[in-house]
């Protein structure tokens, strides 16, 4: 698919200026604008959506303008390259491995949008890797070591290429212009099965509806060089730990996979690694969240019962503009075998959780 020559100008001529443009809304955490029959967007997101339309043209075609570059760094385990264009990162390619569910990464950034809170995840989309970009992803993982899972890891995904040469299908991710910096305070990860959320967290402390009420004050969290108000961080926790449990994350305490932006001493907590979520098994989490998480964010809140209400009755109801559930399905990305079943229960358990918590007064943030 080709794009308007408009459009690509904008590309390739105004280049960093256009990418800091899409990632300023991003990185601002505002909510996106509702659309009838579409998820919630902004025009800074539909011209990245379009963008990695042309990221994945220009790896299949060898366009100069765009390279990649293995990620070496020993943290993570999983085996990825950058993706840069006119030499500026500006996301990365992961394909399916051990930590990586291509289906999760994308589906909790299309969750967060369609309840209201897709501006602290990290943007994803479906590519596919072709031509002469995947020779070169091929070409820099048979040069990589790594050692255990992420070496483990990239055998795998050469042993994927070597199956099928022609295509390998995976998730590319908008990385912003910041750096972020990974939130260790909130995790404890040697909790069995795979790590837990540190409740004494000054953060988390206000998850708990008898908890006192997180107000405008600004707070340190610990190990971060920034602040921001105790109510902003705990509502964006808290929504976090919404989404994952409708998406069925299980890894989100085991190390590393929550972090927060600073930027002129002020933080946000944001989502950016959300490769654990699965739609198959979430290892139990969904009953951690429940014990875990007591208090939300009305609006948040209002957009699940809305779905609810839509997956209990499709015909009779619509969710935003959506009437047919394989058309939402779709645009969530959740479309394999069962998967679909599995998130309306979801969606169910956690509105009645919800609903529990409303009668015990105290569930829902007051700022």
């Amino acid at each position: 698919m080709r794009y308007p020559p408009g459009l690509l100008r904008a590309f390739y001529c105004c280049g960093l200026s256009f990418l800091l443009a899409v990632t300023s809304l991003a990185q601002s955490g505002k909510p996106l604008a509702d659309r009838p029959g579409a998820l919630p967007s902004s025009p800074e997101m539909d011209q990245w959506f379009a963008f990695a339309k042309e990221v994945e043209r220009g790896l299949r075609e060898g366009d100069q303008q765009f390279s990649l570059e293995l990620k070496k760094s020993k943290g993570g385990s999983s085996a990825y390259v950058k993706v840069r264009f006119k030499g500026e990162v500006v996301g990365a390619f992961l394909s399916e491995n051990s930590s990586t569910s291509v289906v999760g990464e994308i589906a909790t950034f299309e969750i967060g949008r369609a309840i209201g809170c897709g501006g602290i995840f990290q943007p994803g989309v479906n590519m596919e890797l072709r031509g002469k970009g995947l020779e070169t992803f091929r070409q820099l993982l048979e040069e990589g070591v790594f050692t255990e899972e992420k070496e483990r890891n990239r055998r795998r995904v050469l042993d994927e290429i070597a199956s099928n040469p022609t295509v390998l299908h995976g998730v590319f991710k908008h990385w912003f212009s910041m750096n972020p910096v990974e939130y260790h305070s909130i995790e404890l990860p040697d909790v069995p099965p795979n790590g837990a959320l540190n409740e004494a967290d000054p953060i988390a402390r206000f998850l708990k509806h008898d908890a006192p009420q997180p107000g405008a004050e600004l707070i340190a969290p610990p190990g971060i060089e920034g602040r921001a108000p105790a109510c902003e961080m705990a509502r964006n926790l808290s929504n976090i730990l919404l989404v994952d449990a409708l998406a069925g994350e299980w890894d989100r305490f085991s190390g590393g996979n929550l972090h927060m932006y600073v930027e002129a001493g002020r933080a946000r907590m944001v989502a950016l690694d959300d490769g654990g979520a699965s739609f198959k098994d979430d290892q139990g989490y969904l009953e951690r969240f429940k014990g875990w998480v007591t208090r939300f964010d009305r609006e948040v809140v209002a957009n699940l019962f809305a779905l609810e209400k839509f997956c209990d009755h499709p015909g009779q109801n619509n969710f935003r503009g959506f009437r047919d559930e394989a058309a939402l399905a779709k645009a969530l990305n959740i479309n394999g075998p069962g998967e679909w079943d599995t998130f309306k229960k979801r969606v169910r358990t956690v509105a009645a959780h919800v609903r529990a918590a409303e009668k015990a007064g105290g569930a829902y943030f007051e700022k």
